[in-house]
């Protein structure tokens, strides 16, 4: 292999390195947000590694197809850590930002179809029970004062 398609390798697997950092900050910043119980951070947690499994196997196909080097690992860690030493701050900073205007923007849109699609159909609803709720009430009430009494018990000896 010569040296011009090392440096790519490097340059693409270094490039994969600092992606996989990126997702794992926006990983951390949605369970900071949402606070997922331990089902779904399990799920997530399984979802990051096949996900960073295969932007790793697709860089290193399309860097030397799929040859594992030491020179691979290397160039993964340096992406990795030249990443959160120049731009996981900023990042994080920004995706706290972003993702809390999101939640906000989702909070709105779903008080907001609450308040002009449910509550009026709620209301629609009721309305039209009106009428049966009415005569529920009117047979109920019909029922108490013309049920026939209760059948007295019987006291005979059951037959061996």
């Amino acid at each position: 292999m010569d040296f011009s398609t090392q440096v790519t390798t490097f340059a693409i697997l270094f490039g994969a390195g600092a992606l996989l950092a990126f997702l794992f900050d926006t990983y951390r910043v949605m369970r900071r947000i949402f606070k997922p119980n331990w089902l779904i951070t399990a799920v997530a947690d399984l979802s990051y590694w096949l996900l960073a499994t295969a932007v790793v196997f697709a860089a290193l196909l399309l860097g030397n197809w799929g040859e594992l080097r030491f020179y691979v690992f290397v160039s993964l860690l340096t992406g990795i850590a030249t990443y959160y030493r120049l731009l996981s701050r900023f990042i994080l900073r920004s995706l706290m930002v972003i993702m809390r205007w999101i939640n906000t923007g989702m909070r709105f849109l779903r008080i907001t179809f609450i308040t002009l699609f449910l509550k009026p159909l709620r209301f629609l609803l009721r309305l039209l029970m009106l009428p049966f709720v009415f005569c529920q009430r009117k047979v109920k009430k019909w029922y108490r004062i013309w049920r026939p009494p209760p059948l007295p018990p019987d006291d005979t000896p059951p037959a061996q």
